[in-house]
């Protein structure tokens, strides 16, 4: 794989956990809830003998590790945005849990545009037309933010291995 590539999947691993925290962290406390108790590990040990059992915990904590070190750096991301970014994330992520799809692709520009103009002008009680971000300015903002965390998350150690 080329160094494009390379930044390319980069890129979209950084803008998954951007959008899918809420889920990967529920999924971080099951893993870590299935680790500490014991019925699962006595299952794992008749279904595929003794010599996995090790394995297969070796191979799920590496997975917690890898799962902690993008949760904490999502997070560090969020505590350093200001309202208005961290009200655009929200929105986001709730036009990521809508799915709207066209032609195969995800539209979720317009949704945002709507909404976080919407959330804005109420929090501040004044009008949308304050908090209308053009297209432009909504694909900057977001690309900025994902950019912003992969770069973060390459910082702190976090694996871009797989998606």
């Amino acid at each position: 794989m080329g160094i494009l590539q390379e930044l390319d999947n980069d890129y979209k691993i950084a803008e998954d956990w951007l959008l899918n925290y809420e889920l990967k962290k529920e999924q971080y406390y099951r893993d870590l809830n299935y680790i500490r108790d014991e019925n699962p590990m006595h299952e794992v040990y008749v279904r595929t003998g003794p010599g996995n059992i090790v394995m297969q915990k070796v191979v799920t904590l590496a997975e917690l590790d890898r799962a902690e070190k993008w949760l904490l750096t999502i997070e560090l991301v969020q505590n350093k945005l200001g309202p208005k970014k961290r009200a655009f994330l929200e929105v986001r992520r709730e036009a990521r849990r809508m799915n709207h799809t066209v032609n195969g692709r995800e539209v979720w520009r317009g949704y945002v545009q709507t909404h976080y103009a919407d959330r804005m002008a109420k929090e501040y009680a004044t009008s949308m037309d304050k908090y209308w971000l053009s297209e432009r300015a909504i694909m900057y903002w977001w690309k900025t933010l994902v950019e912003t965390t992969r770069l973060i998350a390459l910082k702190r150690g976090c694996s871009f291995g797989k998606k």
